[in-house]
């Protein structure tokens, strides 16, 4: 069995063992023993921006962990796991009624975010913050998910769930405007990171349909002005979409060929919370604002992704929220620094890099001490046996 597939069932076993509440601590503190995840990609096929199947698998176990902290204290600490099977305090029919209004109530969210004119999402648990919700509601159906006390933790419980939904359907506008220094806001990025391609699509869409024509036709700078201040929009439509691109935190910048598009804007993270952010918090939004690539072009040397990627693996391991945010930008980053971009391929001829074997070479000598230190250093040794061939890294998988 290789190194993947043992972390696969790790994975799979931490997400079976979710319905022992009591279990929450035992839970965490083998999500956080656990080294970045190597997630299975063939790089001949994948993009470095698709969401991540693996942070998938892990969402079980971070989203019982942010519910459940709090109901150690009704279900006693330290609690024998065998225990879990004692009949709960509460009749099968009730616990029946308060899952049928959580499901309600997901649905109920569920169609309105779906109706949102404004930006287009037909499909709302192709959202990854939204399958998080869909996961909590199968999971707290079950009797064995929790032996409740009685009626006042079943309804207890049940108002947390409830919660979690709720902000989890919550916009990033919602979110910004609630921030405070409990506030996740990593979570808060990833929402945003997760909405962006509807954004993206909302604007494609209006380009297409020609509403933006008017706004497109101006002085670029002018125009950028336009739709980041509202100013002189005439078309409701347009001025309805660069409205809502503002309040949920994103903003217009130009591509490299002159074209419009909707960003995040990690400045305004900075600016208007910064005295709101913890210190990993604050460190991730600053990496973000100091952009490495636009699309698949790569700004940077290969040390300085080498560097980016010892940056963010340092502040996954002290991120204590529930967002896979950091953890998709970290295989965004690996995967530019073992494949390269559309400038700056890592095979030339068939043959590795030059400067990238050199920069492979730099990162082994210098971060022993990394948990991707064995990435690199698998992928370098294929590399070598095989004299830097293209060839030998292939069926390369991370």
């Amino acid at each position: 069995m290789d190194q993947l597939e043992k972390r696969l069932n790790q994975l799979k076993n931490s997400y079976d063992e979710l319905p022992t509440t009591d279990q929450t601590d035992q839970i965490m503190k083998r999500i956080k023993e656990t080294e970045i995840q190597k997630k299975k990609k063939s790089w001949k096929t994948q993009l470095p921006y698709v969401a991540s199947f693996m942070g998938v698998l892990l969402i079980g176990s971070l989203l019982v962990a942010q519910l459940l902290s709090s109901q150690n204290n009704t279900t006693g600490e330290g609690t024998n796991p065998e225990e879990e099977t004692v009949a709960s305090a509460v009749t099968t029919e009730q616990l029946e009624e308060k899952h049928q209004q959580l499901v309600s109530f997901y649905n109920e969210k569920k169609l309105a975010l779906e109706q949102i004119s404004v930006i287009n999402i037909p499909v709302a648990e192709d959202l990854a913050h939204i399958t998080e919700a869909k996961a909590l509601i199968d999971q707290v159906g079950s009797p064995s998910y929790k032996k409740y006390q009685n009626e006042a933790d079943l309804e207890k419980s049940f108002n947390e769930y409830t919660e979690f939904v709720r902000t989890r359907f919550q916009l990033p506008k919602d979110d910004l405007a609630a921030i405070n220094e409990s506030s996740d806001v990593v979570m808060i990025l990833s929402k945003q990171q997760n909405l962006l391609s509807k954004f993206v699509d909302k604007r494609v869409a209006l380009v297409k349909s020609g509403a933006l024509n008017e706004v497109l036709s101006t002085d670029t700078s002018e125009a950028l002005k336009q739709l980041n201040g509202g100013l002189d929009i005439d078309n409701p439509e347009v001025l309805e979409f660069a409205t809502a691109v503002i309040e949920n935190g994103y903003y217009f910048t130009q591509d490299e060929e002159g074209q419009f598009e909707v960003s995040i804007n990690y400045e305004l993270l900075l600016n208007e919370y910064g005295s709101l952010l913890d210190e990993t918090e604050k460190q991730f939004v600053e990496l973000m604002t100091d952009r490495i690539a636009v699309d698949h072009y790569i700004l940077v040397t290969w040390d300085e992704l080498a560097e980016r990627l010892v940056q963010l693996e340092e502040l996954q391991n002290n991120y204590q929220g529930t967002s896979n945010a950091i953890e998709n930008e970290y295989q965004a980053v690996l995967y530019m620094y073992l494949n390269g971009g559309d400038n700056r391929p890592a095979f030339i001829n068939g043959k590795l890099d030059p400067q990238l074997q050199e920069s492979y070479e730099n990162f082994l000598e210098n971060n022993k001490d990394t948990a991707t230190y064995s990435i690199v250093n698998e992928y370098y040794t294929l590399l070598k046996e095989e004299n830097f061939s293209e060839q030998a890294v292939v069926d390369f998988n991370y």
